[in-house]
């Protein structure tokens, strides 16, 4: 083919040694991948396009022709892109323009089943791209989620690492494309494996809707067994060892294993404990280990009686595809009681009310484990009230009651919330509401963009204010944005009613709510990133947290990497007496001298990572640093490492989780950036290039050293050292980490 990258004609028979002689016409199926130069089909445009025919037999999937190509848009490709995909400014440079081959892609592809991992945009683009499809489309991601119910990640290179299968050229188009068809067989192989009524029942529900996949699942597949590499997983790594509890407050040298430890502690003494956790898949691991008998809240208790109900009734496709994926989930996971590990982040999220809402049972184990949200629940109710409590982890406490306990609107979260109900750029929901949804996310946008246009009038120098100071600075745009909240609220509840939406109606409240004069919360305004935040957090939390306390018989707290000062702080915070810190005997509190200062030259902070072991992490003062130092040396770093870069590589959380995959990652990030994520990511170095430091501009941060400037007048030296040490929890793996700060040379 003209200009063609054809790999030619040959065949591969994945489940045999066999090859083929099959003419290509007689393949059904095309796996494609497409790479964009941004994620909107009317204003970016096509970077490259791969695919691979291949046809499914009894024996396996047989691959035939491999085809790929580059193409040169005709706007700026963003260096973000670049990054992302690999393909270089000069591959764009030589490359032909989309158009010169519209009837060549047509001619291939307009009487195929495409196969992709979640082609929304691929086959949106194809089609702005004038190709001619067949309009069959069969979607890896839709089997991958109820074969695969509690799989963390559903990205494609996650899952090419859990299968162990060897994913080259990751975000290249015709890499992708082949990965997607050794998913696919993975998937069906997975299929025939399941007990015969999961796939009885499973077949009950397929035929009530139209998949395209449906028949794929005929196919008498070679059972393929579903575990796989945990990149989450702690690995075989124990200890045994028993730690002293004869103090109130316990410093633990073993950050990596200390609530197995804590739980192993707790399981050789008589008086019955609750542990609390910061997260809950570190409850569920404990709970799966037979350290601890896992406690959740109501809102995360699986509901059999209410699945069938929703069973029952389920019509839309997406429907049918959550009832298929708690079908798989109920009848093949060690447990069900809860629902927590249940990935219901990209898919089946807005359907979990119709799934939990479970009986509370009191746990009957000597050691009960739950996460901090959950705690809070427990303790309002008065629940477990004859244990004592277990605070794994002072810093993170404090930091989830101060922050947790905050109430946050977003932009984003108000259209992600709406757009559950009917989203319009898929079509996908309650297509009898497209009119009233398309209204309130109108009204959204009208709202938001009224505050950011307030904020950008009132506060030039930062990208945050006060509500307070909001109001006496620009009291003309004050008034009429509580008006606008006003209007917003009504079509907020207006469309949560008619939606029966119990969140959408939520939010309405909330936004009132945020208006309002409040004792002890400090409301702010701030602008990040594409988005705006509305924050209302309690300046003082000892108050709260003694009372959530007051009912147990007694409480111990643990911690990990610490500071004295911090600590002496946090325990304040919380509300016991500092001095139960000077009381601590062997304490294990972070080294300092292990600190390495090292001075350095602007232009020498890449001949230093490149001396540092991998897996490596360099933080940055700021994104705009972040993405300046990615933007320069992207090239280089990735021919040496696996690199990801803030706002660069996905989301934070998919960034985290696949950093871990490789031994060769490189993470470029802010220490904000790295503090908010779910996960860990283990690395052997860090390098800072200065200590973290909070920002004593934000509004809360304000109020907080107004309260304790007397006792702390350091409290900012505090604060940034508390910053530094959770940058360092979120990084350790095993060991701690090789610690480098570097000063810049005068």
């Amino acid at each position: 083919y003209p200009g063609s990258n054809s790999a030619g004609f040959f065949v591969i028979a994945l489940f045999s040694d066999l090859l083929y002689n099959i003419d290509m016409s007689e393949f059904k199926y095309c796996s494609i991948d497409l790479e964009f130069t941004g994620f909107d089909p009317e204003v970016e445009q096509i970077l490259e396009i791969g695919f691979a025919f291949f046809d499914i037999t009894d024996d396996g999937i047989v691959i035939g022709e491999k085809w790929s190509q580059v193409f040169r848009p005709s706007i700026e490709v963003h260096q973000k892109i670049l990054g992302l995909t690999g393909i270089s400014q000069e591959e764009i440079d030589v490359a032909p323009d989309v158009s010169e081959y519209r009837d060549f892609l047509s001619e291939k592809l307009q009487d195929k089943i495409l196969v992709a991992h979640n082609p929304v945009l691929d086959v949106k683009f194809l089609q702005q791209a004038g190709v001619v499809l067949s309009g069959k489309v069969i979607d890896t991601l839709e089997l991958v989620q109820f074969l695969l119910p509690t799989h963390h990640s559903y990205n494609l290179e996650n899952l090419m690492h859990y299968f162990a299968i060897k994913h080259e050229d990751s975000h290249r188009a015709l890499g992708d494309a082949l990965s997607t068809i050794y998913l696919l067989e993975k998937m069906l192989g997975i299929h025939a494996a399941l007990p015969q009524e999961v796939k009885t029942e499973l077949r009950s529900v397929l035929n009530r809707g139209e998949f395209q996949w449906k028949s794929l699942l005929e196919y008498n597949f070679k059972p393929a067994d579903s575990s796989g590499r945990d990149s989450l997983s702690h690995g075989e790594e124990t200890d045994d060892s028993i730690i002293s509890f004869s103090e109130q407050i316990i410093v633990d040298e073993n950050h990596f294993l200390h609530e197995s430890r804590i739980a192993k502690t707790l399981q050789n003494q008589t008086q019955k404990s609750l542990m609390i956790i910061s997260d809950k898949q570190e409850v569920l691991r404990l709970w799966k280990d037979g350290l601890v008998e896992g406690v959740f809240e109501a809102s995360d208790l699986y509901n059999d009686e209410s699945f069938n109900e929703f069973l029952d009734s389920a019509t839309t496709s997406e429907e049918l595809r959550f009832c298929m994926k708690i079908i798989v989930w109920r009848k093949t996971n060690w447990q069900t009681k809860s629902v927590l590990d249940l990935n219901l982040s990209f898919f089946g999220g807005q359907f979990k009310n119709y799934i939990v809402d479970g009986k509370y049972e009191a746990s009957r184990s000597l050691v009960a484990a739950c996460d901090y949200q959950t705690f809070l629940e427990l303790a309002s109710s008065k629940l477990e009230t004859d244990r004592q409590l277990v605070i794994c982890d002072v810093q993170r406490f404090e930091r989830f009651l101060t922050f947790g306990s905050r109430e946050w609107l977003s932009w984003n979260s108000f259209n992600f919330i709406v757009k559950s109900i009917y989203n319009p750029e898929t079509g996908f929901g309650q297509v009898n509401l497209k009119t009233k949804v398309m209204d309130t996310l109108s009204s959204i946008d009208l709202f938001f963009g009224l505050v950011q246009i307030m904020l950008r009038l009132s506060s030039k120098q930062t990208d945050y204010i006060a509500l307070s100071d909001l109001e006496v600075l620009q009291p003309v745009y004050y008034r009429r944005l509580v008006s606008a909240a006003k209007h917003l609220s009504e079509k907020l509840s207006s469309l949560g009613d008619n939606a029966v939406h119990h969140r959408v109606g939520e939010l309405a409240v909330e936004l009132n709510k945020f208006f309002e004069l409040e004792e002890n919360q400090v409301k702010w305004v701030e602008l990040t990133d594409g988005n705006v935040v509305m924050h209302s957090q309690p300046i003082e939390i000892a108050e709260l947290a003694q009372g959530y306390f007051a009912n147990y018989s007694g409480v111990k707290l643990t911690e990990t990497v610490s500071d004295p000062k911090l600590l002496f702080y946090l325990v304040e915070r919380l509300g016991f007496n500092p001095e139960i810190v000077s009381d601590i005997t062997n304490s294990k509190y972070l080294d300092y001298e292990q600190v390495n200062l090292v001075e350095h030259q602007a232009d020498e902070v890449k001949a230093l990572i490149q001396t540092e072991q991998a897996p490596a992490v360099i933080i940055f003062p700021s994104p705009a640093d972040t993405k300046s130092f990615y933007k320069e040396h992207f090239l280089e770093l990735k021919e040496q490492y696996k690199l990801f870069g803030q706002d660069y590589s996905g989301s934070g959380n998919k960034i985290f989780r696949n950093f871990r995959i490789s031994d060769n990652s490189l993470l470029l990030a802010t220490s904000h950036f790295v503090n908010k994520q779910k996960y860990t990511a283990p690395a052997s170095t860090v390098i800072f290039l200065e200590k973290p430091k909070v920002d004593l501009n934000q509004p809360y941060y304000q109020a907080l050293s107004k309260i304790y400037e007397e006792k702390y007048p350091n409290l900012p030296e505090i604060l940034s050292t508390g910053e530094f040490i959770l940058n360092i929890k979120q990084l350790s793996g095993k060991n701690l980490p090789r610690i480098i700060i570097l000063n810049k040379k005068n």
